[in-house]
């Protein structure tokens, strides 16, 4: 074993065991101070009040982990690429914010625009979508950066927000971010890419440590502290992948990568604009949710189910890195085949559907009766019941079982 590969393992060890250490422990406080989240009828399927301070382990976990590292890089004079400031400064950042809110419950647009200044600052600092690659923008710097920052800024607040939405069930958000991450780090690291692989991989040692007590059912939950650090970092690193683009293909790598939650973050926005909702509120519809309804799936092999369309995604983008360019195109265009047939399977509508319901909603804007077939009228669906099998009588005991 190499030197740099001890220290590797090393780095590994120190932020899943600050995870597994730190997280009950951090539970039994949250019981105590009454810093839960507490069950409802509708949307929250725990049974019992939950903790949610789940970013405050997972910061931890990697800031023991970047420690770890930066150490190591001293002691042994080697190069690792360590995290960077902007790095460092977001998660504190993100995480600071998303306590906040888990303790005094932030408004959306405070939180929104805080999510724009962010991804602005991270824009500011270098860190943003090069689109140079595209001919006729290589030329014109100005231009491309003009194109370059609504990009940047759309997909950083994206991915915060495409992370924060899939955290409804037992463990979601945490494995799904660990496929992502896992994903790119093979993708990136086929490519050469010069990403910070140190980040990557304390972000999935804490998260394996996390999730032995945050799957179902869940003793502690992510909440926003964590789900918002977890989008940040996933648009860091991913941001940071591609920004040395050579090849168009690279930007499709975190896309595929992050394919189930922008997915839904997507189908989300297109629904509630629909809807004349609030695009980031709460309902009733999402992926997660329509799977528990079409197949009757228990909480957890809807979560295991979703596990398997993120590890087929991720495996998309890995396929993408590894394949010759003049088949490059055949697996995205396996991807986008992928996802119509899930989506049809779980009965959304058709893009000739979405036309007729966007079309009729114009038309009841002018004061026309819409004239909307009957074949492509869509009945609500049904609310299920919150599980009521397999309770535990406290979450302590549920700690004490793990």
């Amino acid at each position: 074993m190499t030197l740099v590969t001890f220290v590797y393992v090393v780095g590994v060890i120190v932020s899943l065991s600050t995870s597994l250490w730190l997280t009950p422990r951090l539970i039994r406080y949250a019981l105590r101070r009454d810093l839960t989240d507490k069950p409802d009828e509708y949307r929250k399927f725990h049974t019992a009040p939950t903790p949610t301070l789940g970013g405050f382990v997972l910061i931890c976990s990697l800031l023991a982990g970047w420690v770890c590292f930066a150490v190591s890089n001293y002691l042994f004079s080697i190069e690792l690429m360590l995290p960077s400031t902007v790095c460092l400064l977001g998660c504190l950042i993100v995480a600071g914010v998303g306590l906040l809110d888990d303790l005094y419950h932030l408004s959306f647009k405070t939180k929104f625009l805080f999510q724009i200044a962010l991804a602005y600052g991270m824009f500011v600092a270098g860190y943003r979508l090069d689109v140079s690659f595209i001919s006729f923008l290589a030329d014109d710097p100005t231009t491309s950066l003009l194109v370059s920052l609504p990009l940047t800024m759309l997909w950083i607040v994206g991915v915060i927000n495409a992370i924060n939405l899939i955290d409804g069930l037992d463990g979601l958000a945490a494995g799904a971010s660990f496929i992502a991450f896992t994903s790119m780090m093979i993708a990136f690291g086929v490519l050469g890419q010069s990403v910070t692989f140190v980040v990557a991989i304390c972000v999935v040692s804490a998260l394996a440590g996390f999730l032995r007590y945050n799957f179902n059912p869940a003793a502690i939950f992510l909440g926003d502290s964590g789900s918002m650090l977890l989008g940040f970092l996933l648009a860091f690193y991913s941001v940071e992948g591609v920004r040395s683009v050579t090849s168009w293909h690279v930007v499709f790598i975190p896309l595929l990568a992050l394919g189930f939650p922008m997915l839904d973050a997507g189908l989300a926005v297109v629904r509630r604009q629909i809807a004349k909702k609030a695009v980031f509120g709460p309902d009733r519809d999402h992926i997660h949710y329509r799977l528990r309804r079409v197949f009757g799936l228990s909480h957890r092999k809807t979560v295991l189910l979703l596990y398997v369309l993120c590890l087929v995604f991720g495996s998309t983008a890995v396929a993408l890195a590894l394949v010759p360019a003049g088949f490059r195109l055949i697996v995205l265009g396996a991807a986008a085949l992928i996802s119509y047939a899930f989506l049809k399977v779980l009965g959304y509508p058709s893009v000739g559907q979405l036309w007729y319901v966007i079309r009729d909603r114009f038309q009841m804007r002018a004061g026309v009766l819409p004239d909307t077939p009957d074949s492509q009228k869509s009945t609500p669906e049904p609310v299920i019941p919150v599980e009521q099998s397999g309770l535990v009588e406290s979450q302590e005991q549920l700690v004490e079982s793990r």
